[in-house]
């Protein structure tokens, strides 16, 4: 006979199920309803988890947003500098042009944020040197464009290693110790069952049948 076991990758959802119908089924049980609240700690446990997985999930979508905004933002500042910059130079083939872009500026709003970053990460110093006051205007805006776009994406890559690593710690913490309750609550059922005679898959019965979420563990030791 085997214990079905949580698999690390599921949904909190699933093991949210999983300890609801465990928790229930030992309820409607009168030789195992004194076990009913081994789960119930765990079941708080787990809508806190959850609750703070959610947070991560909103961390990492805000930050995401930023930094689309940021490279919007950046976006129209680069149509504006090249206006400017058509202006001053008034033809796109000279050096001065070619300096800032050397292909159609479409091209530059096409790139990624930091890769369109990369890009102009020279503008600031180059835009310092000009004589014109029209793109000498533009130095300041590039800095702080440039900026608030390392800091976006720096929030990005933030929230998503807080959200792997609340996986990868609170998550998979969770899942082992509802494992570990698991196996405490089958090795106690087999023993009841053994006691009462109630039979071989009497203790097995109080777990989800045809759970995608499971694993199947050899034994019924309880820890």
């Amino acid at each position: 006979m085997a214990i079905p076991l949580i698999r690390h990758e599921v949904s909190l959802d699933t093991v949210r199920a999983e300890l609801v119908f465990t928790r229930a089924r030992v309820r409607l049980d009168t030789h195992a309803s004194e076990f009913a609240d081994g789960h119930t700690a765990l079941l708080e446990r787990t809508k806190r988890v959850r609750d703070e997985q959610a947070d991560h999930w909103d961390a990492e979508h805000e930050a995401e947003a930023g930094v689309q905004a940021a490279d919007d933002g950046l976006d129209l500042l680069t149509d504006d500098f090249a206006r400017a910059l058509d202006n001053v130079v008034r033809d796109r083939t000279r050096e001065q042009f070619r300096r800032y872009f050397p292909g159609p500026p479409s091209e530059l709003r096409a790139l990624g944020l930091e890769s369109q970053l990369d890009a102009i990460r020279t503008w600031p110093s180059l835009l310092a040197d000009e004589s014109d006051p029209a793109l000498q205007a533009f130095v300041e805006r590039f800095r702080i464009a440039i900026a608030d776009g390392r800091a976006a994406l720096q929030r990005r890559e933030d929230a998503a290693l807080a959200r792997a690593r609340h996986r990868s710690g609170a998550i998979l913490r969770l899942i082992d110790d509802v494992n570990s309750a698991r196996r405490t609550l089958y090795g106690q059922l087999l023993q009841r069952g053994e006691e009462r005679r109630l039979g071989r898959d009497w203790a097995r019965s109080f777990f989800r049948r045809g759970n995608r979420g499971a694993k199947r563990h050899g034994g019924g030791d309880a820890d």
